[in-house]
Protein backbone atom coordinates (compact mmCIF):
# COMPACT_ATOMS: atom_id res chain seq x y z
CA UNK A 1 0.00 0.00 0.00
CA UNK A 2 1.97 2.62 -0.93
CA UNK A 3 0.59 6.38 -0.02
CA UNK A 4 2.55 9.64 -1.25
CA UNK A 5 2.78 12.48 1.05
CA UNK A 6 0.90 15.34 -0.26
CA UNK A 7 3.83 17.86 -0.01
CA UNK A 8 3.19 19.78 -3.22
CA UNK A 9 0.08 20.04 -5.44
CA UNK A 10 1.32 17.02 -7.53
CA UNK A 11 1.58 14.94 -5.59
CA UNK A 12 -1.29 16.09 -3.47
CA UNK A 13 -3.83 14.30 -6.32
CA UNK A 14 -1.33 11.12 -6.62
CA UNK A 15 -3.90 8.08 -6.09
CA UNK A 16 -3.57 5.54 -3.39
CA UNK A 17 -1.80 2.63 -4.94
CA UNK A 18 -2.25 -1.10 -3.80
CA UNK A 19 0.26 -3.79 -4.85
CA UNK A 20 0.13 -7.33 -4.94
CA UNK A 21 2.87 -9.67 -4.98
CA UNK A 22 3.37 -13.42 -4.57
CA UNK A 23 7.00 -15.15 -3.72
CA UNK A 24 8.28 -18.57 -3.19
CA UNK A 25 12.88 -18.66 -2.44
CA UNK A 26 14.50 -21.98 -2.35
CA UNK A 27 17.65 -22.38 -0.26
CA UNK A 28 20.38 -25.16 -0.60
CA UNK A 29 22.49 -24.77 2.48
CA UNK A 30 25.52 -26.34 3.60
CA UNK A 31 27.42 -26.15 7.28
CA UNK A 32 29.85 -28.11 9.00
CA UNK A 33 31.58 -25.14 10.83
CA UNK A 34 32.09 -25.75 14.22
CA UNK A 35 32.01 -22.89 16.63
CA UNK A 36 35.41 -22.55 18.77
CA UNK A 37 34.53 -19.16 20.37
CA UNK A 38 32.23 -15.98 19.71
CA UNK A 39 33.29 -15.28 16.31
CA UNK A 40 35.68 -17.68 15.85
CA UNK A 41 34.86 -20.54 13.59
CA UNK A 42 35.91 -23.66 12.03
CA UNK A 43 35.25 -25.51 8.61
CA UNK A 44 32.81 -24.42 6.08
CA UNK A 45 29.56 -23.07 5.23
CA UNK A 46 27.88 -22.07 2.32
CA UNK A 47 24.32 -21.17 0.83
CA UNK A 48 22.55 -21.18 -2.78
CA UNK A 49 19.66 -19.95 -3.41
CA UNK A 50 17.04 -18.43 -6.21
CA UNK A 51 13.69 -16.06 -5.61
CA UNK A 52 10.63 -15.77 -7.97
CA UNK A 53 8.06 -13.09 -6.87
CA UNK A 54 5.35 -12.57 -9.10
CA UNK A 55 2.90 -9.03 -9.46
CA UNK A 56 -0.52 -9.36 -9.69
CA UNK A 57 -3.84 -7.89 -9.74
CA UNK A 58 -6.89 -8.87 -7.93
CA UNK A 59 -9.52 -6.48 -6.65
CA UNK A 60 -12.89 -6.42 -5.64
CA UNK A 61 -13.29 -2.70 -5.03
CA UNK A 62 -15.13 -1.65 -8.81
CA UNK A 63 -16.16 -4.89 -9.53
CA UNK A 64 -13.78 -7.91 -10.26
CA UNK A 65 -10.41 -7.48 -11.83
CA UNK A 66 -7.60 -10.08 -11.77
CA UNK A 67 -4.75 -10.28 -13.37
CA UNK A 68 -2.36 -13.42 -13.26
CA UNK A 69 1.16 -11.30 -13.65
CA UNK A 70 1.42 -7.94 -13.98
CA UNK A 71 5.46 -8.30 -13.68
CA UNK A 72 7.94 -10.50 -12.17
CA UNK A 73 10.94 -10.68 -10.44
CA UNK A 74 13.93 -13.89 -10.62
CA UNK A 75 17.20 -14.03 -8.30
CA UNK A 76 20.32 -16.17 -8.22
CA UNK A 77 23.12 -15.92 -5.82
CA UNK A 78 25.10 -17.92 -3.39
CA UNK A 79 26.61 -16.49 0.13
CA UNK A 80 29.89 -19.12 1.13
CA UNK A 81 32.25 -18.69 3.89
CA UNK A 82 35.60 -20.67 5.04
CA UNK A 83 37.61 -20.41 8.07
CA UNK A 84 41.28 -21.48 8.62
CA UNK A 85 42.68 -21.73 11.65
CA UNK A 86 46.16 -19.66 12.47
CA UNK A 87 47.57 -21.49 15.32
CA UNK A 88 45.72 -22.13 18.36
CA UNK A 89 42.84 -19.34 18.90
CA UNK A 90 43.08 -17.02 15.85
CA UNK A 91 41.86 -17.25 12.42
CA UNK A 92 41.72 -16.76 8.79
CA UNK A 93 37.49 -15.96 7.47
CA UNK A 94 36.75 -15.86 4.10
CA UNK A 95 33.43 -14.69 2.11
CA UNK A 96 32.55 -14.69 -1.59
CA UNK A 97 28.79 -13.68 -2.14
CA UNK A 98 27.16 -12.40 -5.42
CA UNK A 99 23.56 -12.38 -6.55
CA UNK A 100 22.10 -10.68 -9.75
CA UNK A 101 18.22 -10.38 -10.51
CA UNK A 102 16.53 -10.94 -13.83
CA UNK A 103 12.63 -9.62 -15.15
CA UNK A 104 10.47 -7.24 -15.59
CA UNK A 105 10.57 -5.91 -11.61
CA UNK A 106 14.35 -6.26 -10.55
CA UNK A 107 16.27 -6.17 -7.87
CA UNK A 108 18.55 -2.51 -7.60
CA UNK A 109 21.88 -3.28 -5.32
CA UNK A 110 23.43 -0.97 -3.77
CA UNK A 111 27.58 -1.77 -2.78
CA UNK A 112 28.75 0.01 0.01
CA UNK A 113 29.24 0.14 3.99
CA UNK A 114 28.20 -2.38 6.55
CA UNK A 115 25.36 -4.35 8.15
CA UNK A 116 23.71 -3.01 11.46
CA UNK A 117 25.53 0.11 10.34
CA UNK A 118 24.78 2.59 13.40
CA UNK A 119 25.13 6.01 11.46
CA UNK A 120 24.90 5.20 7.55
CA UNK A 121 25.48 7.83 5.20
CA UNK A 122 24.80 7.39 1.34
CA UNK A 123 26.91 8.41 -1.62
CA UNK A 124 24.64 10.34 -3.82
CA UNK A 125 27.78 10.91 -6.35
CA UNK A 126 27.46 7.69 -7.61
CA UNK A 127 25.05 7.85 -10.55
CA UNK A 128 22.16 5.54 -10.56
CA UNK A 129 20.33 3.81 -14.12
CA UNK A 130 16.85 5.97 -14.59
CA UNK A 131 15.71 2.03 -16.14
CA UNK A 132 12.03 2.21 -14.60
CA UNK A 133 11.96 -2.02 -14.49
CA UNK A 134 13.98 -1.45 -10.73
CA UNK A 135 11.12 -2.18 -8.39
CA UNK A 136 13.26 -2.98 -5.44
CA UNK A 137 16.25 -2.16 -3.94
CA UNK A 138 19.14 -3.70 -1.56
CA UNK A 139 22.12 -3.32 0.61
CA UNK A 140 25.02 -5.22 -0.32
CA UNK A 141 27.57 -6.01 2.69
CA UNK A 142 29.84 -5.93 3.20
CA UNK A 143 32.24 -3.20 1.82
CA UNK A 144 34.25 -1.21 4.69
CA UNK A 145 35.74 2.17 3.50
CA UNK A 146 32.67 3.88 1.78
CA UNK A 147 29.27 5.25 1.89
CA UNK A 148 26.01 2.77 0.99
CA UNK A 149 25.84 3.44 -2.97
CA UNK A 150 29.94 3.54 -3.79
CA UNK A 151 28.69 1.09 -6.70
CA UNK A 152 25.32 -0.23 -7.81
CA UNK A 153 23.16 -2.41 -10.69
CA UNK A 154 21.55 -5.07 -10.68
CA UNK A 155 24.09 -8.10 -10.05
CA UNK A 156 26.69 -7.34 -7.50
CA UNK A 157 30.11 -9.82 -6.62
CA UNK A 158 32.34 -9.41 -3.47
CA UNK A 159 35.05 -11.10 -1.44
CA UNK A 160 35.94 -10.17 1.98
CA UNK A 161 38.70 -11.27 4.73
CA UNK A 162 39.67 -11.09 7.87
CA UNK A 163 41.98 -12.32 10.47
CA UNK A 164 40.42 -12.17 13.72
CA UNK A 165 42.96 -12.53 16.55
CA UNK A 166 41.40 -12.50 20.78
CA UNK A 167 44.78 -10.67 21.46
CA UNK A 168 44.01 -11.62 25.43
CA UNK A 169 43.74 -15.12 24.96
CA UNK A 170 47.60 -14.74 23.93
CA UNK A 171 48.61 -12.49 27.32
CA UNK A 172 46.63 -14.63 29.55
CA UNK A 173 46.76 -18.45 29.89
CA UNK A 174 44.04 -18.79 32.59
CA UNK A 175 40.32 -18.46 31.95
CA UNK A 176 39.08 -14.57 31.30
CA UNK A 177 36.19 -13.95 33.20
CA UNK A 178 35.13 -11.01 32.07
CA UNK A 179 33.62 -10.88 28.63
CA UNK A 180 34.53 -7.94 27.15
CA UNK A 181 38.23 -8.99 27.49
CA UNK A 182 37.50 -12.88 26.72
CA UNK A 183 35.57 -11.70 23.68
CA UNK A 184 37.76 -8.98 22.89
CA UNK A 185 39.36 -9.35 18.80
CA UNK A 186 41.70 -7.39 16.66
CA UNK A 187 40.81 -7.50 13.49
CA UNK A 188 42.04 -7.04 10.11
CA UNK A 189 40.12 -6.42 6.88
CA UNK A 190 40.30 -6.38 3.07
CA UNK A 191 37.21 -5.81 1.03
CA UNK A 192 36.81 -5.99 -2.40
CA UNK A 193 33.67 -5.85 -5.17
CA UNK A 194 31.63 -4.22 -7.98
CA UNK A 195 27.62 -3.60 -8.83
CA UNK A 196 26.46 -2.98 -12.51
CA UNK A 197 24.40 -3.44 -14.88
CA UNK A 198 23.92 -5.71 -18.04
CA UNK A 199 26.34 -8.85 -18.13
CA UNK A 200 29.66 -7.76 -16.86
CA UNK A 201 30.79 -4.69 -14.95
CA UNK A 202 32.52 -3.01 -18.12
CA UNK A 203 28.90 -3.10 -20.17
CA UNK A 204 28.54 -0.03 -21.70
CA UNK A 205 24.85 0.04 -20.11
CA UNK A 206 26.17 1.13 -16.79
CA UNK A 207 26.03 4.60 -16.05
CA UNK A 208 29.05 4.98 -14.14
CA UNK A 209 31.55 6.65 -16.37
CA UNK A 210 28.80 9.02 -18.22
CA UNK A 211 28.28 11.98 -16.96
CA UNK A 212 25.39 14.07 -18.99
CA UNK A 213 25.64 17.75 -18.55
CA UNK A 214 22.64 19.97 -19.57
CA UNK A 215 23.51 23.16 -20.12
CA UNK A 216 20.13 24.75 -21.56
CA UNK A 217 17.12 23.21 -23.36
CA UNK A 218 19.12 23.38 -26.18
CA UNK A 219 22.47 21.62 -25.73
CA UNK A 220 23.44 18.69 -23.84
CA UNK A 221 26.67 17.12 -23.43
CA UNK A 222 27.53 13.49 -22.55
CA UNK A 223 31.06 13.32 -20.90
CA UNK A 224 32.67 10.02 -20.94
CA UNK A 225 35.55 9.32 -18.05
CA UNK A 226 37.23 6.27 -16.92
CA UNK A 227 36.06 5.00 -13.40
CA UNK A 228 37.22 1.72 -12.35
CA UNK A 229 33.96 -0.57 -11.42
CA UNK A 230 36.13 -2.61 -8.79
CA UNK A 231 36.54 -0.99 -5.53
CA UNK A 232 38.91 -2.18 -2.85
CA UNK A 233 38.26 -1.32 1.23
CA UNK A 234 41.03 -2.20 3.91
CA UNK A 235 41.72 -1.39 7.82
CA UNK A 236 41.82 -2.42 11.20
CA UNK A 237 38.67 -3.37 13.51
CA UNK A 238 37.88 -4.54 17.22
CA UNK A 239 35.50 -7.33 17.91
CA UNK A 240 33.99 -7.58 21.60
CA UNK A 241 30.88 -8.64 23.75
CA UNK A 242 29.04 -5.68 26.17
CA UNK A 243 26.48 -6.14 27.93
CA UNK A 244 25.49 -9.40 26.19
CA UNK A 245 25.61 -7.12 22.24
CA UNK A 246 28.07 -8.17 20.09
CA UNK A 247 29.65 -5.19 18.84
CA UNK A 248 31.93 -4.36 15.81
CA UNK A 249 34.20 -1.05 14.93
CA UNK A 250 36.07 -1.31 11.88
CA UNK A 251 37.81 1.55 10.38
CA UNK A 252 38.12 1.85 6.61
CA UNK A 253 40.42 3.38 3.82
CA UNK A 254 38.65 2.53 0.29
CA UNK A 255 40.73 2.22 -3.12
CA UNK A 256 38.68 3.37 -5.96
CA UNK A 257 40.43 3.52 -9.26
CA UNK A 258 43.39 3.30 -8.20
CA UNK A 259 43.19 6.11 -5.52
CA UNK A 260 43.19 6.13 -1.67
CA UNK A 261 40.17 7.78 -0.17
Amino acid sequence: RLLYFAAEQTTFFKPVVNEKRISLKAEYVFDNTREIDLNILHGTRYKIFAEGINKYELDFVDGFDFELSNGYTSVFGFDARHYVALGKHSILAFRAAAAASMGSEKMLYYLGGTENWILPSFNENTPVNDDKSFAYKTLAPQMRGFKNNIRNGGSYALVNAEIRVPIFKYLRKKRISSAFLRNFQLVFFYDVGSAWYGLTPYSDQNPLNTLTIQDSEVVTVQVKYFRDPLVMGFGPGVRTSLFGYFLKLDYGWGLETRTIQ
